[in-house]
């Protein structure tokens, strides 16, 4: 039962805003796209917060795995190989990235993304060479 009182409300909403409050949010929305596919398997607030840090370490900052930007305030949870193409929701399987770089992925493995990314930023670099 859940407490309606302006107390109760109060205690909601700062745990809601809190950053397990947002962990916990984000492993719920990652679980459910997965359900959605008809996958079984879960992942944890513990392994959503082992992923977070592990990202942190390598720039010091929550930064996107295809893009380095900070994504401290935005960030996304995307995964490395699709569900679309049979990858699973394992913690090795999920990577940290921004709205932008998860949109324009799409489908494509993180590899692939990677090496379109590449591509793309070689185009730019000839056509503005002087």
């Amino acid at each position: 039962k859940y407490d309606t009182s302006e107390k109760g409300q109060k205690r909601y909403k700062k745990y809601v805003e809190s950053e397990r409050g947002e962990i916990t949010r984000r492993v719920i929305s990652v679980n459910y796209n997965s359900k959605k596919r008809g996958r079984s398997e879960k992942i944890t607030t513990d392994d959503l917060s082992s992923i977070l840090e592990a990202n942190k370490k390598l720039l010091g900052f929550l930064s996107c795995s295809y893009c380095s930007i900070n994504v401290e305030e935005t960030y996304e949870i995307d995964h490395d190989i699709p569900l679309s193409k049979e990858g699973s929701n394992e913690p090795t399987n999920l990577i940290v990235s921004c709205a932008e770089c998860n949109n324009k992925k799409h489908t494509l493995t993180a590899a692939e993304f990677r090496e379109k990314r590449k591509k793309q930023l070689i185009l730019t670099t000839e056509t503005h060479t002087i």
